[in-house]
């Protein structure tokens, strides 16, 4: 077990840790089977931070209690507002034992909840347009933003799965895994925490798997230091930024998105610069929401109201887990430690 946590990313875990605090890991970065999980704070620039890292064989309540128990060695006890995890059990009762008071929100990732379900579709006896309908309902559920609304429609799904027998076991995993504990993913009890999922964590993941890794197992560990290191990537950032600030450059203000670029050097020229702004695909696609006519075709369905026939494609990965414009997602790596000398 290894557990990195160097000097700056003690300063930003102390100074940004007290409003929200991310945790979770991934695997198949290394040859070892080796698992990282990674704590991740705001910044002051609203961006996600890794402040610690743990390198594991396992994933279990033992050895987060050993991770949080040496960070607590190193900057005390602290507590953040908002604590979201995966839908493992393992960080909350480490985090509990080990840190003082308990955080007021504990929230589970988005992304793992919807993961998840996915994964127990499989429980459901039925065609492909059956285990799409579910799906797309516990989707309702998941962003219904009025506890009365999604206590309602909550009760009359759990009578449509027990009135059909394909979907018992789903009926039966689903009782007892999720509604015990409704306030944790629904999105009407999370509503004064803006915190949706892990998305930067997942970002850092995977800019680690397929930047740094480029898709390939990792032979060694040394790698997991070299995200916020001054690493070759890093180097050569800094090397161009200060290459920049000492050329002698005439800027010139065109519009708000464009900037005229004069070099003073032996051969004259301008450039015009545009602001590129990034694109996201559709909020349908990005968090695989349901769209607005789904989503009421569905609601009067649960309650009994006379519908239009429900169109579900059957083919709801492709739908609504796959987006289909490209989603940026950033890492910014700053190096805090150092300037341009």
């Amino acid at each position: 077990m290894l557990i990195i946590l160097t000097e700056t990313q003690k300063n930003v875990l102390e100074k940004f840790s007290s409003e929200k605090l991310c945790i979770d890991s991934t695997h198949g970065t290394n040859q070892y089977s080796f698992n990282l999980t990674t704590i991740i704070v705001n910044d002051e620039f609203g961006e996600g931070y890794p402040t610690a890292f743990c390198i594991s064989l396992k994933i279990n309540k033992v050895h987060m209690t050993v991770f949080f128990s040496k960070i607590k060695e190193v900057t005390g006890s602290f507590t953040p507002n908002v604590f979201m995890s995966d839908d493992a059990p393992a960080f909350w009762n480490a985090w509990i034992k080990i840190m003082s008071p308990i955080p007021e929100f504990h929230i589970l990732c988005k992304w793992h909840i919807d993961n998840n379900w996915r994964k127990n579709l499989k429980k459901i006896d039925g065609s492909l347009t059956t285990k799409a309908y579910v799906y797309k309902t516990l989707r309702i559920l998941l962003d219904e933003s009025n506890i009365i609304e999604f206590e309602n429609l909550l009760s009359f799904f759990l009578c449509k799965l027990e009135e059909e027998f394909a979907m018992h076991n789903f009926r039966a995993y689903f009782v007892s895994t999720y509604v015990p504990r409704k306030k944790l993913w629904a999105a009407c009890y999370r509503c004064q925490v803006m915190l949706i999922t892990n998305m930067v964590l997942e970002a850092i993941h995977k800019t680690l798997k397929h930047v740094y890794l480029k898709g390939k197992k990792n032979n060694g560990l040394m790698l997991y230091c070299g995200i916020y290191s001054n690493s070759h990537f890093v180097n050569v950032i800094n090397n161009r930024h200060c290459s920049a600030l000492q050329t002698n450059y005439k800027v010139t203000k065109i519009s708000d998105n464009t900037w005229s670029i004069a070099s003073n050097s032996s051969e004259p020229s301008n450039k015009n610069v545009n602001k590129q702004l990034r694109t996201k695909a559709p909020e349908e696609q990005r968090v695989n929401k349901p769209t607005l006519q789904v989503i009421n075709q569905i609601k009067n369905d649960l309650k009994g109201n006379d519908t239009v026939y429900i169109n579900i494609d059957p083919h709801y990965e492709r739908s609504y887990g796959q987006p289909a414009l490209p989603i940026l997602l950033t890492l910014r790596v700053v190096s805090r430690d150092r300037g341009c000398d």
